[in-house]
């Protein structure tokens, strides 16, 4: 599979669940540019070949809901410098930074390797009628988003996999990093700098 075929392919998906939103499915503004974002960050990765994959829980209101990228908030798209001259668009007028973002960005700012990264649950888990929340992703959303990593291992195949996060390691049977929510910034700085070179 492309990253142009897995693009569509993630684009035309319905969420299992009526509480979660497909960021890159529409044809507003915002979904546009998800999906714009989401290509240019693939394709990059893509030619650099990388050798670890980050596995997230879910997209988050400040930062993945607004980029179409893992740990990646506004902010670290102006101000970071893998993202500078590349064609990737922001969509605030004043862009925010993210906690977690902010964290995983700064160490990878001075990587030689950079790992992929993506969602155990790709799209946006909410509280029922609260589009505007974050909330945990359920088994049902859980079985769909491996689906779907599975599909995107046919575009990147052979990447050593680390959940950020219980959830994600724990979903999939695989390495486990703190995640940096909640006092976790340290150790999960120290368990990235062990992975990547």
């Amino acid at each position: 599979m492309s990253v142009e075929e897995f693009v569509e392919y993630i684009s035309n998906m319905t969420p299992p669940t009526a509480d979660s939103c497909n960021l890159y499915a529409g044809d507003d503004a915002l979904s546009r540019l998800r999906r714009r974002d989401r290509s240019v960050y693939l394709s990059e990765m893509q030619c650099l070949r990388p050798e670890v994959m980050l596995v997230g829980e879910a997209p988050g209101v400040h930062g993945c809901y607004l980029t179409g990228i893992p740990f990646t908030a506004e902010w670290n798209i102006r101000n970071n410098s893998f993202f500078a001259n590349r064609g990737y668009g922001i969509y605030s007028e004043e862009p925010h930074a993210e906690a977690s973002a902010s964290v995983i960005w700064s160490m990878l700012e001075h990587k030689h390797q950079l790992p992929l990264m993506w969602n155990i649950y790709p799209f946006h888990p909410h509280l029922a009628g609260k589009p505007m929340t974050n909330r945990t992703p359920t088994k049902q959303e859980i079985r769909c988003g491996i689906d779907v990593l599975m599909a995107l291992q046919t575009v990147f195949p052979g990447l050593r996999m680390y959940g950020v996060g219980r959830k994600a390691a724990d979903s999939m049977t695989i390495g486990y990093i703190r995640h940096p929510a909640r006092g976790g910034s340290k150790v999960c700085a120290e368990m990235l700098n062990a992975i990547l070179q």
